[in-house]
């Protein structure tokens, strides 16, 4: 019970400094080295599931979704041909985004040799404008191993 004069405040996530947020939902990713990508794949993959938390978190409220794109494109892994060009369309935006990105993994993605010179053009546009960029891995796909075209 509250006493006469008191009144209750409740407390809103919008209500909550911004750095306070930020820690919250980095609480919400583990660490790197429990959601690699290349180590389990199908629906249960902890970098998966992770996504799924990751792509909800700009949507908990509108006076958080600068916070939540910052989680989420934090760490971007690429394992589709098709997600380059789609990154790219993404960063020449006028959103600003590429200052987010901090790490970009491709793992085991091929790409087809009449698309590498569109994804190789993409690829270089994604690294210049990820300013704040600090990991880069690429793990080649192990039956396209042999290819003669790089993507860099």
């Amino acid at each position: 019970m509250f006493a006469e004069g008191i009144v209750a405040r409740q407390l809103t996530l919008a209500a909550l400094p911004a750095e306070l947020v930020l820690n919250i939902f980095k609480a919400t990713v583990g660490p790197l080295h429990e959601r690699d990508s290349s180590i389990v794949h199908g629906r249960h993959n902890p970098w998966l599931c992770e996504l799924r938390t990751k792509l909800a978190l700009p949507l908990v409220c509108r006076a958080t979704l600068t916070t939540g794109m910052c989680v989420l494109y934090e760490d971007v892994v690429i394992r589709r041909m098709g997600q380059i060009p789609a990154l790219a369309r993404t960063l020449r935006s006028p959103t600003g985004l590429g200052c987010l990105i901090r790490s970009i993994r491709i793992d085991s993605c091929p790409v087809w040799t009449r698309c590498s010179l569109v994804v190789q053009e993409d690829l270089q546009f994604i690294l210049a404008q990820c300013t704040a960029l600090r990991s880069f891995c690429h793990r080649p796909h192990p039956q396209f191993s042999f290819l003669q075209h790089s993507l860099c």
